[in-house]
């Protein structure tokens, strides 16, 4: 009997050993298992978010602030820049005739009376600039294709200046502008932004009579800062 109760306390302290050694394994698989979870978890929130930025063409509504700009050509620059101008009521009727304006163009010629080959002397043409021609001035690709010169300053978004000015200016011969006049000013800024866009805009020439003409035409631009999620401005 001694030796069954022997034989029996042996195998129970067995049986609690291995038992108690299971439990010390599980608990080990645990808080390995958590601490790769944590480990996971904090290589995750380290890792460094980059956000897909798209480019800044011209749009209603781009980026944090955006901007709107109109083209509304008065009656005597008939057919408009973009085909579908507004006549204001009131605006004043249209001379069929075009009428020239007289533009001050230096020349330099050599004058031969003089003893040095290499002294010019300087002689002023007057070359006409039409208010009207059978083919008015366009813009390649449409009037965005000067939207997108544009660029809003940032010292006037953060500002928030917003309102219209209007240009006045020549459309040479090979498309390039020049004369140009800010007729109704809005502020420095923003009167910079829109006339330096102007001043990298090519035009297509106008035509006259068969042949390329210099034009005077006016453009109005209207700035506007879009704030994002304002469903009250639609492109």
């Amino acid at each position: 009997m001694a030796i069954l109760s022997t034989i029996y306390t042996g195998e129970a302290w067995t049986a609690m050993y291995l038992r108690s050694n299971e439990n010390i394994r599980y608990r080990l698989r645990l808080m390995v298992a958590l601490v790769v979870s944590l480990l996971l978890v904090t290589i995750c929130f380290n890792l460094p978010i980059t956000s897909n930025q798209r480019p800044k063409p011209w749009k209603p509504q781009f980026g944090q602030h955006g901007m709107i700009a109109e083209l509304r050509p008065p009656a005597f620059m008939l057919p408009p820049i973009t085909g579908t101008g507004i006549i204001p009521a009131g605006s004043p009727a249209v001379d069929p005739a075009p009428a020239a304006l007289p533009a001050e163009i230096t020349t330099v010629k050599e004058d031969s009376h003089l003893e040095s080959a290499d002294t010019w002397r300087i002689e002023t043409q007057s070359v006409p600039v039409l208010e009207h021609a059978e083919i008015m001035p366009e813009i390649p690709g449409g009037i965005g294709a000067y939207y997108i010169l544009i660029e809003y300053p940032e010292e006037a978004i953060s500002q928030g200046i917003e309102g219209s000015l209007s240009l006045i200016f020549t459309v040479n011969r090979d498309g390039t502008t020049s004369d140009i006049l800010v007729e109704r000013s809005l502020h420095a800024l923003l009167d910079s932004a829109a006339v330096q866009a102007l001043r990298r805009t090519r035009f297509i020439p106008g035509r006259h009579q068969g042949e390329t003409a210099r034009v005077r035409m006016r453009l109005p631009i209207r700035f506007q800062i879009i704030v994002p999620g304002d469903s009250t401005h639609s492109g």
